[in-house]
């Protein structure tokens, strides 16, 4: 455009000088004006007038032009559209990328809960079990339990009956209270239901393993039992109410046993202790 506009200008200024070789060649001719002045008028008017239309383009340069600047700008544009295109699809890639790191993330966690649930010594249960987190301590039986989906429980002990640490203290209450408390408080452990699901109290009534059993045996549950343990060790007695009696057989031949070994409470001399010590010790379902 600069050009064409310079040609035009030096095309226009090149007219007085052709108009003056004119004039001057008309003189030279009629009234005898030097040659010299004739050949300089058309030397310079030549001049101003070829380099005028040197610079200005030609129609079909024009033509050319106008394409040429058409496609660098429609270069341009795509080049700032396919930038645009760029930032979109990035934006795009990286809410995609975060949401699908979020997808892998729930469902790792999904699937280490999965394991855990299903790890635990590697064996599948031959009983229903419950897979719960102790979370309080009442008394040698009665413990406060959280389940997996959150919901919260008081568990009475199914079979067994620990001397009293709450509403009265009986001979050897402590101990089985403290004992339960080291042994089970903060735990993860294993629920068992029988036949009734809750006492009068509304407590949940339930076995309590402490691992997950191979097989159901004497030996099994001795050791992974914790109803059983509290047996074994002499913190319970037996105290079972039809139609809970799943174990009532194993439980009353832990119970021999360490009556037999004076284990716990039954190594203390109950003839020492006050009557109604001694009547308390034998009321089950209480409400602690």
């Amino acid at each position: 455009m600069i050009n064409e506009s310079i040609g035009h200008f030096l095309g226009i200024l090149s007219l007085p000088f052709i108009t003056f070789y004119l004039i001057d060649l008309l003189k030279y001719k009629t009234k005898g004006i030097p040659l010299f002045r004739a050949l300089a008028s058309f030397v310079v008017s030549f001049i101003v007038f070829s380099f005028a239309i040197a610079i200005t383009p030609s129609p079909g340069k024009k033509q050319d032009l106008k394409q040429e600047l058409a496609v660098n700008e429609s270069t341009l544009n795509a080049g700032k559209q396919n930038t645009d295109n760029k930032k979109e699809d990035s934006a795009v890639l990286s809410n995609s990328t975060q949401k699908t790191v979020t997808g892998l993330n729930n469902k790792l966690g999904k699937a280490e809960k999965l394991v855990d649930n299903k790890k635990d010594s590697g064996v599948k249960s031959p009983v229903k079990l419950d897979k719960v987190k102790v979370i309080k301590h009442v008394d040698g039986d009665t413990i406060g339990i959280r389940f997996l989906d959150g919901s919260e429980e008081k568990v009475r002990f199914i079979g067994v009956n620990c001397p009293e640490s709450t509403i009265c203290l009986d001979p050897y209450g402590k101990e089985a209270s403290a004992y339960t408390k080291s042994k089970l408080l903060g735990k993860t452990v294993y629920v068992e239901k029988d036949v009734s699901e809750r006492d009068k109290y509304g407590r949940l009534l339930r076995y309590v393993w402490l691992d997950i059993p191979r097989k159901i045996n004497e030996n099994e549950i001795r050791q992974k039992m914790f109803n059983a343990v509290l047996l074994t060790n002499g913190y319970a007695q037996v105290s079972t109410y039809p139609p809970d009696v799943k174990y009532v057989d194993y439980f009353k031949k832990y119970e021999r046993g360490s009556r037999e070994a004076d284990k716990g409470l039954w190594g203390i001399d109950l003839s020492k202790t006050s009557a109604n010590a001694k009547t308390n010790y034998n009321i089950d379902n209480k409400a602690a």
